[in-house]
């Protein structure tokens, strides 16, 4: 079965976390720009896995899975966003971005 859209934007979030100097540091800015955008109000654990919280923030998200039509829209392949920053700003409204 081919993987949803709002798993591969959870996997590529992941991955880039994962392969950040600072995964802590990024998922912590992303949780704060979710929670701007009133999105989302969770906080990364100290033990957190990247791959986790992406799917607390995407995957289990209850606006992000009502959004997905528009997601699936403006984002046609996800393994080619290049960074956690750019991913986040397509998940946001544009007034958060």
């Amino acid at each position: 079965m081919p993987a949803t859209m709002l798993e591969r934007l959870t996997d590529r979030l992941g991955t880039l976390w994962a392969e950040s100097h600072n995964p802590m540091a990024e998922m912590r800015s992303a949780a704060s720009r979710f929670l701007e955008a009133e999105l989302s109000d969770q906080q990364p654990s100290p033990r957190q896995s990247p791959r986790g919280f992406a799917r607390m923030l995407i995957e289990d998200n209850p606006q992000m899975r009502s959004n997905l039509g528009q997601l699936s829209h403006e984002i046609r392949n996800p393994e080619a966003i290049e960074t956690a920053d750019e991913l986040i700003s397509l998940l946001l409204p544009a007034s958060h971005e």
